[in-house]
């Protein structure tokens, strides 16, 4: 009985910790911060996929490159190195990139400290 139980249940009560995880473990308010390559990218739908996060774009994301000088949207492009700081919508249950940083290479925890929105505490605007 109980393992009929979990074969069958067992995948949704995983789906669910899964999602819940991820919407649970950053508070509001508090910075997701994710560096990876760009997995899928829809410009129409404003989406973006990095480390198989989906964040969705709106019209307060910055788009920069290393340096933090803003750059267009469209050289975002599947495969590039990117850093993205995000938070999550409450109201949709969803991730928001509020920040793109677009990178020329992967970043080593050695190297982070040479760019300062890797810092814990970002830059005032």
């Amino acid at each position: 009985m109980k393992r009929k139980f979990f074969k069958e249940m067992g995948p949704i009560v995983v789906v669910i910790i899964v999602v819940t995880s991820v919407l649970g473990f950053a508070a509001e308010g508090e910075n997701i911060r994710v560096q990876g390559k760009v997995m899928e990218l829809d410009l129409k739908q404003r989406v973006i996929v990095v480390n198989e996060k989906t964040f969705f774009l709106d019209q307060k994301t910055v788009l920069s490159d290393e340096k933090g000088s803003p750059i267009p949207l469209d050289r975002l492009k599947v495969k590039a190195q990117v850093y993205i700081v995000g938070a999550i919508d409450q109201v949709h249950q969803r991730l928001v990139a509020q920040r793109i940083y677009l990178l020329s290479k992967r970043i080593t925890n050695k190297e982070k400290h040479l760019y300062l929105f890797m810092q814990d505490t970002p830059p005032e605007d």
